[in-house]
């Protein structure tokens, strides 16, 4: 199955075991409506769309009242003959069409389909006859005018369950009324509104449809669905950073977390370390080798930094986790921050160059890591480690650090698997935490 994109539909080879059971709205939703155009009568779009929230024309679609009575007294209240208000409804339900993304969806679901819609009788008997191919793939259809009752009204939708048979914990409703939506997520039915045909564009109807996709598959197949994105996406850098001057600048840093969380080395941006050992925020040619990466040389000619330790100790430990670099690599790079990285206080600097003395505690938190990884804690790691210790009895981190503006980064960081909530300017790698966050949790229950 291909990844699901925000702006492209995903509906081909759906498999749900969740849920059994959908039931769709009609107007718009299945069938698009234009209320905007007058159709040649003497009626406003204003003056139909003011009988459509009115009770006369409620009691008309539940049958209570015919369409003549109907009629006559909708005509008495908007000011017009009734056969110019009987004109429009035909012309405007000759106007429907179908809504092509629902359609190819209730097509390809292997769900049992049902509709359920608010419309008088004769005028559902006409649409229905225009679209017969459409309404033959309903199991059942529930009108208001045959059953009597209309949405949002509860005993609509206790009707309908009763009479399919279906479980409302299985079944989802998808449907344009708000008012609707929350009668039926009120039943234990899952509910999905549908954006306003006549407001929305393609991209909106297709991330609605693929809220459907997505609600609909199980957590397994979301998984599967959440890696093959991932391993889709592994060969651009869609991590960026925000330079001083407004550039955006991709780099490697977020791709050893994912590699990381995910326990797999094909996310790795690197293939090994690099001969001196240490590694640059930045991706540069000669350093981003592994096939399939790609890279925006125009966007950063100019950024000339230093290697630093921060990506270092990140890609370092991610890199000796899945063998691709000896410990005596990293003990070689650790002898030279011991070197040349410790400042006056004893806390690790970011840069490998003397000309640029900075701190920041993310950095530190990693080249902590890095030097307990090699079993190196002690007198060296000490000052750094009570300088975090101090930051996070006091709360220092609160406003983020110099090198990053959300506190979560600095837990996150603390933790490898912290704070879940964080963002760090990367879709892949919030799917990253996601999918790891799931596994782990169902390997817990497992046990």
């Amino acid at each position: 199955m291909a990844p699901c994109r925000p702006n492209e539909l995903d509906i081909g080879n759906l498999i749900c075991t969740k849920f059994k059971n959908l039931i769709v709205d009609v107007g718009g939703v299945l069938l698009q409506p234009n209320l905007d155009l007058n159709y040649g009568t003497a009626i406003s779009p204003h003056q139909f769309k003011r009988t459509l929230g009115s009770n006369t024309w409620f009691r008309y679609q539940t049958g209570e009242l015919s369409s003549d009575e109907a009629f006559a007294q909708l005509s008495k209240q908007i000011g017009c003959s009734p056969w110019d208000l009987r004109e429009f409804c035909r012309r405007a339900r000759e106007a429907l069409v179908p809504v092509p993304e629902i359609v190819r969806l209730i097509e390809r679901l292997d769900l049992k389909l049902f509709c359920m819609t608010n419309v008088p009788a004769e005028e559902f008997e006409s649409i229905q006859h225009t679209f017969q191919s459409v309404f033959s793939r309903f199991h059942k259809i529930f009108t208001s005018s045959a059953t009597g009752m209309r949405k949002p009204n509860l005993n609509f939708f206790k009707h309908v369950l009763a009479e399919s048979g279906i479980e409302p914990s299985e079944t989802v409703f998808l449907d344009d009324d708000l008012a609707n939506v929350t009668a039926a997520e009120s039943m234990g039915i899952t509910g999905i509104l549908v954006p306003s045909l006549r407001d929305s564009n393609s991209a909106v109807l297709a991330q609605t449809v693929n809220q459907l996709v997505s609600t609909l598959r199980t957590r397994e197949e979301q998984l599967s669905v959440a890696r093959e994105y991932l391993l889709a996406t592994k060969g651009v850098y869609r991590s960026l950073a925000l330079t001083h001057e407004g550039l955006r600048i991709p780099v490697l840093f977020d791709h050893f977390i994912i590699a990381e969380l995910l326990q797999d080395e094909k996310f790795l941006p690197i293939e090994s370390a690099p001969e001196r050992g240490t590694i640059n925020f930045f991706p540069r040619t000669e350093r981003s080798k592994r096939k399939g990466y790609s890279e925006s040389q125009s966007a950063f000619t100019h950024i000339n930094l230093p290697d630093d330790a921060d990506t270092t100790s990140i890609g370092l430990s991610s890199l000796y986790k899945f063998s691709k670099v000896q410990m005596s690599v990293i003990d070689s790079v650790l002898d030279r921050i011991e070197r040349e990285l410790v400042n006056e206080d004893g806390q690790f600097q970011v840069y490998f160059d003397p000309q640029r003395p900075r701190v920041d505690s993310v950095c530190i938190i990693n080249t902590l890591y890095l030097f307990h990884l090699a079993g190196r804690g002690g007198s060296v790691t000490r000052p750094s480690e009570e300088f975090i210790l101090n930051l996070l009895q006091h709360r220092g981190y609160r406003r983020g650090t110099v090198y990053y503006n959300s506190p979560e980064v600095f837990l996150v960081q603390l933790a490898r698997y912290g704070n879940l909530k964080t963002w760090i300017g990367n879709e892949a790698l919030t799917t990253a935490f996601a999918v790891a966050a799931i596994e782990a949790h169902q390997q817990a229950v497992a046990l």
